[in-house]
């Protein structure tokens, strides 16, 4: 019982540690598409 539970709350934090993980590289992402955007439009005429 308590190796099962051990492994759950293991499983719980991954799944934590890859979210923290995607948001951070979505935050980035739309970071670096605001820039890319800013960017094409002051090239613009």
């Amino acid at each position: 019982m308590t190796m099962g539970h051990c492994l759950e709350s293991k499983l719980i934090l991954i799944n934590k540690n890859i979210s923290i993980k995607a948001t951070i590289l979505i935050r980035c992402h739309l970071a670096l598409r605001l820039k890319m955007t800013k960017g094409l439009s002051h090239q613009g005429p």
